[in-house]
């Protein structure tokens, strides 16, 4: 996200926090990309931020509920509020459980593998629409050439994305497939699929397996404001 759109982020998931009955009055950032993450205290909640141009949060919400259904290991919505996509002020706000972080040590290889199994059978059960992998390329790397939206690569790291994404879309082109897999699941697009499709940016595909998969909330948090 912007520097200058983070305090205007904060703001609005502060205050649509509090519009819910949440206690809150310090906010931690936890991730910043182009979705802004924060831990809202006291409350201990976890809010997901993103411009409303640039954002998925129904995608999320719906998908989160869905393999919640099927008892795969992915952060819940937070259970105190309407389980929905809240805007205000330009954003798309989000909020769900706070779980703390563990290190790696804490989780043996084989929960691990246990837990992505688990993730892997409950995508399978789920009834969602998905891009095809060619819009995903693209979107990939019209995000790439944008220094706006993504002004943190160097040069030399944005020619690397470049290429691999233009090689990865020639290699898929030349495959002659018309399916693509997600999660194991094979899917053959329609044209009615691509009305559908919800077109994502990068770290936004899935909510993440919640006490499992290293996250956004393993970093060492910012404080986003100081404590009133």
């Amino acid at each position: 996200m912007q520097a200058s759109e983070v305090p205007h982020a904060v703001a609005a998931a502060m205050s649509t926090a509090l519009a819910l009955d949440l206690t809150v009055d310090d906010a931690i950032v936890l991730h910043d990309s182009n979705k802004l993450v924060l831990r809202l205290l006291p409350c201990d909640v976890l809010a997901r931020v993103a411009p409303l141009a640039h954002q998925v949060a129904q995608f999320e919400v719906d998908l989160a509920q869905q393999l919640a259904e099927t008892e795969s290991p992915v952060a819940v919505l937070e259970p105190r509020v309407e389980p929905r996509v809240y805007e205000r002020d330009g954003f798309a706000v989000t909020f769900w459980k706070y779980y703390r972080p563990v290190t790696p040590q804490a989780i043996s290889p084989a929960a691990y593998a246990s837990a992505l199994e688990r993730l892997h059978e409950g995508m399978r059960r789920v009834d969602v629409a998905t891009p095809h992998f060619i819009d995903r390329v693209t979107d990939a790397r019209q995000l790439v050439a944008s220094r706006e939206n993504t002004p943190s690569p160097a040069e030399e790291d944005r020619k690397l994305l470049s290429t691999t994404l233009r090689r990865l879309r020639r290699a898929i082109g030349d495959s002659g497939t018309a399916e693509q897999l997600l999660h194991g699941a094979a899917r053959r697009e329609r044209p009615q699929d691509a009305q559908r499709a919800v077109v994502h940016r990068p770290r936004d595909v899935l909510p993440w397996p919640g006490r499992v998969r290293p996250g956004p909330c393993s970093r060492r948090g910012k404080r986003a404001l100081p404590r009133r």
